[in-house]
């Protein structure tokens, strides 16, 4: 195993090993022709089917993946829609971790900026949600009070309904996006 270097700041995704798509490998990164001791294996959207588990978190950061091999590693119409600038688009989708679900990924903003990725939303996360989180759930998500309560009745992470924890990086308000198996 290749000596293991200090992993890239993600702001938009500040803990890529926790979340599951960056992993300890000794493989070679198809874009720097470097073994660094980690590999990403998150959602990697381009026509190159040979780069999936075969880029380091090292190429995501600095752009280099991205401009290589013409790819995006997160899915960014909802941060179009919410008016977010090009930049940080530009950032979320092609030089931060995206992250994995089961339908595309949908990355929250607000404050006018992405919010910062944190996984799997935790038991105490969704139980202990707070007013304001449920609400804007509620309205992006077109449901009602009595969705929530069914949706999250018994909710375990990486169970058949996820949600996804986004924080914001100015007022720390949490969002969440979700999925259903």
């Amino acid at each position: 195993m290749p000596q293991r270097e200090a992993l890239p700041h993600f702001k938009y995704h500040p803990d890529p090993i926790k979340s599951d798509v960056v992993v300890a490998s000794d493989r070679v990164c198809l874009c720097c022709q470097r073994a660094r001791g980690y590999m990403y294996e998150g959602p990697t959207f381009t026509t190159r089917r040979d780069i999936r588990d075969n880029i380091c978190p090292w190429c995501i950061a600095d752009g280099s993946a991205a401009a290589k091999f013409n790819a995006k590693f997160a899915g960014v119409y909802p941060l179009f829609q919410a008016g977010v600038a090009r930049t940080i688009v530009d950032e979320v989708s092609m030089r931060t971790p995206g992250y994995i679900c089961w339908q595309e990924n949908h990355w929250q903003s607000h404050c006018g900026d992405a919010c910062a990725f944190h996984g799997d939303a935790t038991i105490e996360d969704v139980a202990n949600a707070s007013r304001a989180t449920i609400d804007a759930w509620k309205t992006e998500s077109n449901m009602k009070d009595e969705d929530w309560a069914r949706l999250t009745d018994g909710y375990e992470p990486k169970g058949h309904v996820a949600f996804y924890k986004f924080v914001c990086r100015h007022c720390e308000m949490v969002l969440f996006s979700w999925d259903l198996d």
